[in-house]
């Protein structure tokens, strides 16, 4: 029985899509993940919070690890076919 209830919330952590509001700056900010979006990766921080739609410019920012710190930049076309969208730092 207690490994049954170990492993539902283990199944249930394959996927995580979070979002945050920095306090302060009013800044949205995401996990430092990358998404499948059709033949497209994407960086999470270049997607529509809550949805598969992504976007090729404008302002991003993401976790860039556990201590809290922000990495944010510009999404933009990457990659040799210049297909993927990542969240390209200043």
């Amino acid at each position: 029985m207690r490994f049954a209830a170990i492993l539902a919330p283990l199944s249930l952590a394959g996927y995580c899509s979070a979002w945050a509001q920095q306090g302060g700056t009013g800044i949205w900010v995401a996990n430092n993940v990358w998404h499948r979006i059709g033949e497209i990766y994407v960086h999470e921080a270049c997607t529509k919070m809550g949805t598969q739609e992504f976007w090729r410019s404008g302002h991003c920012a993401y976790w860039a690890d556990g201590d809290g710190h922000i990495t944010q930049g510009t999404c933009r076309r990457w990659g040799s076919a210049g297909v993927d969208i990542i969240c390209y730092p200043p």
